[in-house]
């Protein structure tokens, strides 16, 4: 397994780095550490051919200025809303 990382941009809360990891096989995934949004993951179809699975964006600054958390592994309230419950047909 292969781990890369560079940072891609500066926010007023610190520099934004996207880690690759690549693993024996060729599958790849790119993930920034700003939400950890998964920005691609690479992996072969049946063919064998290569292709990004991932529905996000296409740049970091794209990521950064959306308010919709796309490619976000925890939502922006994860795991902060104690008891929090609803009722669904009755």
């Amino acid at each position: 397994m292969n781990l890369t990382q560079r940072k891609v941009n500066e926010t007023p809360e610190g520099p934004v780095i996207c880690y690759e990891v690549t693993n024996r096989a060729g599958l790849r995934v790119k993930l920034l550490n700003q939400g950890a949004n998964i920005m691609s993951l690479y992996c072969p179809d049946r063919k064998g051919e290569m292709a990004d699975i991932v529905l996000g964006y296409a740049t970091v600054e794209e990521y950064l200025a959306s308010q919709r958390n796309m490619g976000g592994v925890g939502g922006r309230y994860c795991g902060r809303i104690a008891g929090a419950e609803f009722e669904l047909d009755n």
